[in-house]
């Protein structure tokens, strides 16, 4: 009987740096290019050409792998200051000393804080709602 072949590279346990190749029984790794495989045979160093060798034929992807990295960077930092303004009010509310310098413990003492908050906020409107119908105020 004939046992399928298994994808290794789908299982993402491969080890490669770059690119997988899935081969009957087995896989190897391939590197991008303007890369080399290293002695490993798993992880990709970046050729370096010797000096005084025509680099435009490299010129290419790096420049376009520079934008996507830089287009890439961008929106991180945009998403990172949108992450500050959402969480800035959370900060007033906090005391440093009370709370890890973590965002995740930030985060959960401000969502305390907030369901504080609404209690809070609950409790207000029931009492006004009792002191519009309290006796005392009509003999004052």
């Amino acid at each position: 009987s004939c046992v399928p072949d298994v994808d290794e590279c789908a299982s993402q346990s491969h080890g490669c740096s770059q690119l997988c190749i899935n081969t009957a029984g087995s896989f190897h790794c391939a590197c991008r290019d303007g890369f080399s495989l290293a002695a490993d045979d798993k992880s990709c160093r970046p050729l370096v050409p010797a000096p005084g060798t025509d680099t435009s034929s490299q010129a290419g992807p790096s420049s376009e792998m520079k934008e996507e990295m830089n287009e890439l960077r961008s929106r991180v930092e945009a998403l990172e200051q949108k992450l500050q303004l959402m969480l800035a009010p959370f900060h007033n509310l906090m005391p440093p000393e009370d709370v890890g310098a973590d965002p995740i413990s930030r985060l959960s003492h401000s969502l305390q804080q907030l369901d504080r908050i609404d209690s809070l906020s609950e409790q207000i409107s029931f009492l006004e709602e009792r002191l519009e119908t309290c006796k005392c105020l009509e003999k004052s």
